[in-house]
């Protein structure tokens, strides 16, 4: 092969295959040629005349000139070459005199590309450490999340009974002797009534929260004409409206359709609307309210002509504890838990609440509803219905999401696989000895300690997203102490027949990727 066959298959290589920047220029500058892959750098638009070296030449600070560039001969010079992708390149280049052209050929550094390799690696590393770490932390949190619910709704639950019997009593007292005490004495039993009333709305408010929360809205659907539900707490809340000379006005739509709703559920947004409009109504004003049927929705809309809600409060009033500038105009308060339980169960529901405000002309809340046919979104079934779509063990979500808390297991399954086997592994071995342990205690009548095995099940159930189950346990434990033993003798029973099919619905849910 002579000198000449081999220069040619180095230009050959150099122009078509080499990963080096090569440009044919003249002594003006102009781009002559370049090589493929100078032309996959930069772009096709740039040879044959048509473009000059500084027009892919990036100025990020002192460009030197061609003559300078031409004269440095030996001495690499770096330059920032722009790319077809917008992100600028460094090179090395040498420039070569061809004639009166010039040759000008660039490399990158390899040095310095290996550094940035390593470092690359190295910050990857570090990232999945952090990573690994967070979720742990993650992990960590969704448990304590879990023992959180658990603790506020024993509290809140322990707490009821006992609130209750005050405020009945105190009512009992005001009525009967308000006549024969002194002034200062009727109010004092007032101020008890008025306070326990208030703390009783807001442990059972606590209590829907801590439901929803560890995802036991257990919803039980029915075709329902929502009117008389709205017609029934329009009465209940215009008598404390007529203290306020406040009207409550209802326009019913005779041409609607039922809706698919669980009517305790709704009938609780509907008090929460109503009440909250005529604790921030004016005085001798009018609230309205609407219903319409809208494509394959029922939107009921509550208008009040009160002071309105500033615009930047409005994005927080569905948040927990949040409470606005504006206070009730005859002095209520405010739990600021209400409207967010009534936008979960709208949510659950398939709907959606939302609200519009004109500070001193009156506040709008709107709840839709998906009309009879629509299936709701977060509908929760009992087992004879499971039972009746159960086609295999391995199928799809339609089967296993209504026994299990999706948001609980997808976030496991999100965190490590094998993690969340394990849980489920340590769920397996503990539930069948709490169950067992649970008997006995009903046989034996010992009511404390077995609150508080029900309590620690329900916790369990809830930490691991077997929702059904834990709603099972937490409907137990809403019994007055004086029916829980009586009403217990079959929950073992009703318990463990769930739990086989929680058992495979977890296991199906754990093998679907």
């Amino acid at each position: 092969m002579s000198e000449r066959d081999c220069h040619e298959i180095i230009y050959h290589y150099m122009m078509q295959d080499a990963s080096v920047f090569f440009m044919h220029l003249d002594c003006q500058g102009t781009i002559l040629s370049v090589n493929s892959y100078t032309e996959m750098l930069i772009g096709s638009g740039f040879s044959h005349g048509k473009a000059n070296l500084f027009d892919v030449v990036v100025n990020f600070g002192h460009v030197p000139s061609l003559v300078e560039l031409f004269s440095l001969n030996d001495k690499p010079r770096l330059l920032n070459i722009s790319t077809q992708s917008g992100m600028p390149q460094s090179f090395y280049f040498k420039f070569f005199p061809l004639n009166d052209d010039f040759l000008m050929i660039g490399q990158q550094d390899s040095e310095e590309i290996e550094n940035l390799r390593v470092n690359l690696l190295s910050a990857v590393d570090e990232a999945n450490n952090l990573s690994r770490e967070l979720q742990k932390k993650n992990v960590q949190l969704t448990r304590l999340n879990g023992l959180k619910n658990q603790f506020m709704g024993m509290a809140a639950h322990d707490l009821r009974n006992p609130l209750a019997i005050i405020l009945a009593y105190s009512e009992f007292l005001f009525e009967d002797t308000k006549n024969v005490l002194s002034d200062k004495s009727a109010s004092l039993i007032l101020k008890i009534k008025n306070s326990s009333k208030f703390m009783l709305n807001l442990l059972n408010d606590l209590l829907d929260v801590s439901k929803i929360e560890s995802g036991n809205l257990g919803l039980r659907l029915e075709l329902t004409d929502i009117q008389p539900l709205i017609q029934d707490y329009i009465d209940l809340n215009q008598v404390v409206a007529s203290t306020k000379k406040i009207e409550l006005r209802y326009h019913r739509n005779d041409n609607l359709p039922q809706v698919n709703i669980d009517p305790p559920r709704i009938e609780q947004v509907l008090n929460n609307l109503l009440s909250n409009a005529v604790k921030y109504s004016l005085c001798e004003t009018v609230v309205n309210v609407d219903i319409v049927h809208r494509d394959t929705h029922v939107v009921v809309a509550v208008r009040d002509q009160g002071q309105g809600i500033p615009p930047e409060e409005l994005q927080r009033i569905f948040q927990p504890f949040q409470t606005v500038a504006i206070k009730g105009t005859a002095g209520e308060k405010s739990t600021g838990l209400g409207l967010m339980i009534a936008q979960k169960i709208v949510t659950a529901h398939g709907g959606e609440l939302w609200v519009e405000s004109s500070v001193g002309k009156g506040t709008s809340f709107f709840f839709s509803l998906p009309a009879a046919g629509k299936t709701a979104a977060q509908q929760t079934i009992s087992p004879e219905r499971v039972s009746e779509h159960r086609q295999d063990e391995k199928e799809s979500e339609s089967y296993f999401w209504p026994l299990l808390n999706a948001s609980v297991i997808k976030e496991y399954k999100a965190l490590d696989h094998d993690f969340f086997k394990e849980l489920l592994e340590m769920f397996f071995a503990e539930t069948p000895v709490l169950i067992e342990e649970i008997k006995a205690l009903i046989a034996k009548k010992n009511l404390d300690q077995l609150k508080l095995s029900l309590a620690q099940l329900r916790g369990s159930c809830s930490s691991i997203g077997a929702s059904y189950l834990s709603g099972l346990c937490d409907s137990l434990l809403n019994f007055p102490d004086e029916e829980l033993l009586s009403s217990a003798f079959d929950f073992p029973e009703q318990f463990e027949n769930l739990y086989e099919q929680t058992k495979q619905a977890l296991i199906a849910a754990q093998n679907i990727q």
